[in-house]
């Protein structure tokens, strides 16, 4: 497949410059180079267990123990004013 990248200039001199000295095409070192970031990138990816996923979530919880109090209480003053879930959207 044919694309076009805009690649720095020095970036760009540096891999013609590794080519060249490997006798290969600028072509393949870009396949090369995108292969091994991919793979890279796939081991990198680490799947977590439910016990873990726990563990995050416990080390950043969605809501802090004062924004749970606030819905909470917000739930409440709902109630004293009479709504109820089949008013709410």
């Amino acid at each position: 497949m044919k694309t076009t990248l805009d690649i720095p200039n020095d970036i760009y001199r540096q891999a013609k410059a590794l080519a060249a000295l490997e006798d290969i095409r600028i072509k393949d070192l870009v396949t090369e180079g995108l292969m091994l970031m991919l793979e890279e990138r796939k081991r990198s990816r680490v799947e977590l267990t439910p016990l873990e996923v726990l563990r995050e979530v416990r080390r950043r919880p969605l809501h802090t123990p004062k924004d749970v109090a606030s819905i909470i209480e917000n739930s409440r003053v709902l109630r004293r004013e009479g709504w109820n879930r089949a008013d709410l959207p």
